[in-house]
């Protein structure tokens, strides 16, 4: 029985006989003659019955258009065996029958399949990978049999082994041929081997092709790995939302109760001292997790010979990374009763006040907290930073020191609490236990922290301020500014990309208005500078029938050398509350150098100044510096007590490939009282602390973030975005040879292992052992 389909639809035939289909073959020179086959070509004819005029769109009708141009599938069977597979056109319809071509396409071959594509364009062939442990258990034969794993992970060196320095003092290494210690293993030095045949299988299947035949079954090409072979700049993709997530959980302290316990990782930088905490000799750690290779732990000796561990994350990739950061149970060291001080030896790091004299550190009681000697966060001050290297290898831990202060350089104002000179007001605070926002200038590694208490050389106005909230002294968590910093002195060459919540105006310290206007409003007005812009406003509507003009002096940024500064003026209308200009060059600084009027009905137009007879100064005002909102981040907050505290940091920084992070603690230097009775403040402080630092890789491009480079959010952000990296899996197809062609690779494995590839049907390939007596 003969049956025939066209749009599996089956035709109606009066007779087999009446298909009439004929063979009709190009002949080939045989010189020219290859292993692809020919396309063949078949004519016929089919009655115009109802049904096949359906079939057909009742192209028998003469207004229908496009009939002998449309193709129709066709299947040919004989007994239910398929014949033929190919495509029907219309040549010719008269009134009692369509005159037909069938044609059926020569089989394909690779390149028809594959064309110019690269190995590593073949679409997707993901597996599960989130862990470093993966990697082991893709080396373990699946179900008893290593045939049956999409891959392995060779532990082959493709090139000079990776090292890390052989010294925590200096960047020295060894030779990158010498197997030691040094070697640092990445997931870019363990890149998968895929499995030839199952491989093949896939690619295929991802163009729409089904793989089979008898080669599939040799158990020699079963075992088959296709190992990586890349050019050493080419972008490996692991799943950097899974493996780049690291944690570090442990404690920290140099004193037990009774003995005094040195910190050799210490360093001295003029009246502050502290330690890279990731590389001290006190830690203990309760909790690594480290999905991905990254925090790397080497064995390393230091200035003096000690053998330490040392410890740092590494950024696997460019782009925006997560830092949460949990400080908790910070206890500095009490005395058990009075003020006796502790007996002990001051040869702390690399401060050695002292030598081996027996000495005595001050450790005060309660009784003695008025003493200025006393190790209370009203005499002193501590920090926890989370410090940066910029792929330098170097935190610049030789310039640590406290940064949490509330004047220059971290803040263009002054310290002067008073209304002398135009220069001492105003004055911008943070809001004790909440954010404080620090300028680049301070310290360009530092990326986030904890700042707790004082001391009377940063006494002042403003922690009289904090004392009358009944707080016993100053506490902030701490991120560092996005953008470049205000200060044009500082040679900063690489623009900070920081985001974090600060949803707490700042303290806005400023001259009140004197009672003979105590019906006005001070209505203050507000510049930000985001690159080339410029945004004036005000707190509050111009009031009706004013236009308020404001006179300004812009610093842009020319290059080295080149900067200038010009004047402008430009109004605010009535009834509107800003003013935006693109200058068109870089804006560095801006100063509003007057408004017109200053005041009017409503309002006093204050810039930071009352130009009426200055009565006294207000801490009641706020202002929106630095205000940026990050929904859904976790809490920045910190809590302090005499000589107790916690806090908790979150911010998100943008890191290079390659760029270390670690973990630093910083404080004043404590008193140490000698043997001859004189007071030196030179001792390594006593304290301890809990701490739990995590670091995720969040976004892969910068441009995430929506704050202008004054550090003001222009738009909300959302801590919980998702993550834009790849995240559960591995593509094996992106570790496929990027230099290769498909087709290529196919024919020169078919010659290796002398196997054919034909189609068998209009979706399956055939890959079959060459029979001896094949000829080619």
């Amino acid at each position: 029985m003969t049956e025939l389909y066209i749009n599996n639809k089956l035709v109606e035939i009066n007779n087999p006989s009446d298909l009439d289909i004929r063979l009709s073959r190009e002949n080939y020179n045989p010189s020219t003659l290859t292993v692809k086959n020919s396309e063949y070509s078949f004519t016929f004819s089919i009655p115009s019955t109802p049904s096949n005029n359906e079939i057909f769109g009742f192209g028998n009708v003469e207004e229908v258009i496009g009939k002998f141009n449309k193709r129709y599938e066709t299947r040919l069977y004989v007994d239910e065996i398929p014949i033929f597979e190919g495509y029907t056109y219309i040549n010719e319809i008269t009134e009692t029958e369509y005159l037909c071509n069938l044609i059926v396409p020569a089989p394909k071959v690779a390149k028809d399949v594959f064309g110019e594509k690269m190995m590593n364009e073949n679409k997707i062939w993901n597996i599960p990978f989130t862990k470093t442990s993966d990697i082991t258990t893709y080396n373990m034969p699946k179900s008893g049999d290593i045939t049956n794993n999409e891959c392995i992970f060779p532990l082959i060196a493709y090139g000079l082994f990776p090292k890390t320095s052989k010294s925590v003092d200096s960047e020295t290494y060894s030779n990158n041929d010498v197997y030691d210690r040094t070697i640092r293993i990445g997931f870019e030095d363990l890149p998968p081997a895929v499995n030839v045949l199952q491989m093949l299988k896939q690619i295929f299947k991802n163009s729409g092709y089904k793989l089979e035949g008898n080669a599939l079954s040799e158990r020699m090409l079963k075992e088959l790995f296709v190992s990586y072979s890349n050019p050493s700049d080419y972008q490996m993709q692991f799943p950097v939302a899974d493996t780049g997530y690291s944690k570090l959980k442990g404690h920290w302290e140099n004193f037990n109760g009774t003995t005094i316990k040195p910190e050799y990782a210490a360093f001295r930088n003029d009246n502050y001292i502290g330690f890279n905490v990731l590389n001290s000799t006190n830690l203990t750690l309760s909790e690594t997790v480290d999905n991905g290779y990254n925090i790397i732990k080497t064995i390393q000796q230091d200035a003096s010979g000690r053998t330490c561990e040392n410890r740092f994350y590494v950024a696997p990739v460019d782009g925006l990374y997560q830092i949460k950061l949990n400080y908790s149970n910070f206890q500095l060291c009490r005395a058990s009763s009075g003020s006796n001080p502790l007996t002990g030896k001051t040869q702390q790091g690399t401060d050695s006040v002292g030598g081996d004299t027996p000495t005595m550190i001050y450790v005060s009681a309660v009784s003695a907290k008025g003493d200025k000697r006393a190790n209370y966060f009203e005499k002193k001050q501590y920090e926890i930073h989370v410090v940066r290297d910029f792929g330098e290898g170097d935190f610049n831990l030789s310039n640590k020191k406290i940064i949490g202060n509330y004047f220059a350089p971290n803040l263009p104002q002054n310290s002067i609490f008073n209304t002398d000179s135009e220069d001492n007001y105003p004055k911008y605070f943070p809001q004790n236990k909440k954010l404080m926002v620090i300028d680049p200038c301070q310290d360009i590694n530092f990326v986030c922290g904890l700042h707790f208490g004082e001391n009377e050389k940063n006494y002042n106005a403003y922690y009289t301020h904090v004392r009358s909230s009944n707080i016993p002294s100053a506490s902030n968590s701490m991120v560092i500014r996005n953008g470049l910093s205000y200060n044009l002195e500082f040679n900063q060459d690489k623009y900070v990309h920081s985001a974090y919540h600060n949803p707490d105006k700042y303290v806005f310290w400023t001259p009140k208005r004197p009672d003979d206007s105590s019906s006005l409003i001070i209505n203050s007005i507000s510049t930000n500078k985001y690159r080339n812009e410029l945004t004036v406003s005000t707190s509050y509507n111009v009031e009706k029938g004013t236009n308020l003009r404001i006179y300004v002096e812009i610093g842009f940024s020319g290059g080295e050398g080149s900067d200038w500064i010009e004047k402008y003026d430009f109004v605010i209308p009535e009834n509107t509350n800003t003013y935006t200009n693109d200058f068109g060059s870089q804006i560095n600084t801006v100063r509003i150098v007057n408004v017109e009027p200053q005041a009017d009905d409503k309002y006093i137009y204050s810039y930071g100044q009352d130009t009426s007879d200055i009565v006294q100064n207000s801490w009641n005002n706020f202002t929106d510096k630095y205000n940026v909102n990050l929904t859904n981040s976790p809490s920045n907050t910190t809590n302090v007590y005499d000589y107790s505290g916690d806090g908790n940091v979150n911010s998100i920084i943008y890191l290079e490939k390659g760029e270390k992070i670690t973990l630093v603690s910083v404080s004043d230097t404590a008193d140490v009282i000698l043997t001859n009775s004189k007071s030196l403040n030179s001792a390594f402080p006593l304290y301890s602390f809990d701490f739990e630092l995590s670091i995720t890789p969040f976004q892969s491009s910068f441009d995430w973030i929506k704050i202008d480079g004054a550090g003001k959010g222009k738009e909300t952000m959302n801590w919980n975005d998702t993550t834009d990296f790849k995240k559960g899996n591995i593509n094996l197809i992106d570790f496929l040879p990027s230099k290769v062609k498909t087709s290529d690779w196919i024919d020169n494995f078919c010659k290796a292992f002398n196997l054919t590839l034909f189609q068998t049907d209009a979706k399956t390939f055939s890959l079959n052992k060459r029979n001896q007596k094949d000829i080619f």
